[in-house]
C-alpha cells in the first residue's frame, strides 16, 4: 500500500479506537456535536531560492471551510474534521506581490482532533478550549498529480452558546507540514521549506 494511502486508515483507526474505549463511561458523559467553520488562511513560503533572498514564494491567503464531528469522552472531545481550500502560488518582492491565477493548489485535509477545555466561563458551556491532533493534507496542483503531506494541527476555540443546542465559535490556530511542492518540480537552486498555515475564523456548533 502507498505510504500516503495509509494515513486515512491510521486517522480513522485512531478515532474508532478512542470511541470504542468510551463505551464503558456513564451514558450521561457521552454526547455528539457537529461544527461547521469558515476561516481565512495565511501561508508561509513553499520554496526558497538559495541563491537570493528576494523574492519570496508562498501561497495566496484564501478562505477555507470545514466540518467537524466530535464525541465526548469524559471531560474531553475526540473528533474527525474535514476541510477544503483553494489557493494560488504567489511571488512577493520588495514592491510587488503577484499571484499566478492560472496555477491553483487545492487542499483537502482530514484531522483527528482532541479538544480539551482550558477556561470555562459560567455554567452554560461558554469558555476557551484547545483543539489539537495529527492531520493528512492532500494537495492537488494544476496539471500535476496529487500529493499527501502529514501535518500537525492546533487551534484555540472560544465558545459562546446561543441556545441549549447552538453555539457560535471564534477560533485561531494553524498547521505545520512539509511543502506541497515536490523536489523534482523545483528549478536548480531552489529547495522546499516547511509550510506553516495560520487561520482565524468563525463557526457554528450544534449539539443534538
Amino acid at each position: 500500500m502507498a505510504r500516503g494511502a495509509r494515513w486515512p486508515m491510521v486517522l480513522g483507526s485512531l478515532l474508532v479506537g478512542i470511541l470504542a474505549g468510551s463505551k464503558s463511561l456513564p451514558a450521561q458523559s457521552q454526547s455528539w456535536r457537529f461544527t461547521a467553520t469558515a476561516n481565512q488562511t495565511w501561508f508561509s513560503s513553499v520554496v526558497s531560492d538559495t541563491t537570493a533572498s528576494e523574492p519570496k514564494y508562498d501561497l495566496q491567503p484564501t478562505p477555507s471551510f470545514g466540518l467537524l464531528i466530535e464525541h465526548r469522552v469524559s471531560h474531553f472531545h475526540v473528533g474527525l474534521g474535514v476541510s477544503y481550500l483553494g489557493t494560488h502560488l504567489r511571488v512577493i518582492g520588495p514592491s510587488v506581490s503577484i499571484a499566478d491565477q492560472e496555477f491553483t493548489f487545492t487542499r483537502w485535509q482530514v484531522a483527528a482532533l482532541l479538544t480539551v477545555p482550558l477556561l470555562p466561563v459560567g455554567t452554560e458551556g461558554a469558555g476557551l478550549a484547545l483543539s489539537a491532533g495529527p492531520a493528512l493534507s492532500i494537495w492537488k496542483p494544476t496539471g500535476e498529480a496529487s500529493r499527501s503531506r502529514f501535518a500537525g494541527a492546533a487551534a484555540l476555540v472560544l465558545n459562546a452558546p446561543l441556545s441549549t443546542q447552538w453555539s457560535l465559535l471564534a477560533s485561531g490556530g494553524g498547521t505545520v507540514s512539509a511543502s506541497p511542492m515536490n523536489t523534482d518540480e523545483l528549478p536548480d537552486g531552489f529547495v522546499r521549506t516547511t509550510l506553516w498555515a495560520w487561520q482565524a475564523g468563525i463557526g457554528l456548533r450544534y449539539v443534538p
